[in-house]
């Protein structure tokens, strides 16, 4: 299965009246509002299996979060699934299970509230399931939310392959990595580290969620920004798609020469944008940053949604 086409898709077109409902629709349940600003306004027909899944975490009775159940599992019509936020198999099952026996079937993903393991997931069942698909559409679906400008304490725990996109070792030739910034300076930095990175091609949301993100994220990370050799690269948060071209086009100039990594992080639609990118090219790794904070930021809706579709068909057999 590949990838053939990537177009920012509109919120309001999921609904129009030419349009037969999901197949299956997966939405997250976390710790923030926002996590629910979707799922308010749809309803159960919207989609003929409607799933959600919740982390698997000693805060699940936070009063947000058990809000957040509430809402969507009255439209899904089921409980809410326990799963653990590096667990893609959880992912692997439900779409095994959902759409055997569908030729073309079509996803819808809110992915505000997802970790970056599930989101994953799906992209990687949708190119390497052993189903009988001929082909599927998948729309990504993120509100987008005003965060807090003070991400202190963020640590990173550790890096990971994202599933589908591990690249391959290229001997001799140098490091490569397209870091994604954010509001804290230091998680960059070490990533960059354990890396050890040749060179650096820095992106970020410009502009960003609310006025003013995109300046304090160039800001807080003024001293990678200025360093001799980085390459910066701001990238649209609200189009998926343009953001996919640029990073396109920029691994495409930079793998000639050198092993390219992709590091996102900062908003998800940037992390969607890479994952897509490594799909592009087979020896482009895509690293999931795996990071801990003691308390959950609350993230409001800011009241936009970000949508964009993404088909993959089944590859022709020469």
């Amino acid at each position: 299965m590949d990838i053939t086409k990537i177009a920012d898709f509109e919120f309001a077109n999921t609904f129009g009246q030419a349009a037969r409902p999901y197949d299956v629709a997966l939405f997250a349940s976390g710790f923030e509002m926002r996590a629910r600003h979707i799922a308010e306004q749809v309803n159960a027909e919207f989609a003929e299996e409607v799933y959600c899944l919740g982390f698997q975490d000693e805060r699940a009775k936070d009063a947000v979060r058990l809000e957040n159940d509430r809402v969507i599992s009255s439209i899904a019509g089921r409980s809410v699934i326990s799963a653990r936020a590096d667990d893609a198999d959880v992912v692997y099952r439900l779409l095994n299970d959902s759409l055997r026996g569908k030729k073309r079937p079509r996803l819808f993903i809110d992915y505000t509230s997802m970790s970056k393991q599930w989101y994953a997931a799906v992209l990687c069942w949708s190119k390497y399931n052993g189903l009988d698909i001929d082909g599927l559409s998948i729309d990504f679906m993120y509100s987008v939310g005003e965060h807090s400008r003070n991400r202190k304490g963020l640590v990173i725990r550790d890096l990971y392959s994202m599933p589908g996109c591990t690249g391959t070792v290229a001997v001799g030739k140098r490091n490569a990595v397209a870091i994604g910034l954010g509001f804290d300076s230091a998680a960059a930095r070490v990533v960059l580290e354990r890396l050890q990175s040749d060179e650096v091609l820095a992106f970020y949301a410009r502009p960003g969620a609310v006025a003013g993100d995109d300046d304090a994220v160039e800001e807080f990370n003024k001293e990678l920004l200025a360093a001799s050799g980085v390459l910066r690269l701001p990238l649209p948060l609200r189009s998926v798609e343009r953001a996919y071209r640029s990073l396109t086009q920029l691994v495409a100039t930079t793998r000639s020469d050198c092993q390219v990594i992709i590091a996102p992080m900062g908003p998800k639609p940037l992390v969607l944008a890479s994952l897509l990118t490594a799909h592009a090219f087979d020896d482009v790794a895509c690293l999931r940053v795996s990071t801990h904070q003691n308390e959950p930021e609350n993230v409001t809706a800011a009241g936009e949604i970000v949508g964009v579709r993404v088909q993959i068909e089944r590859t022709p057999i020469v």
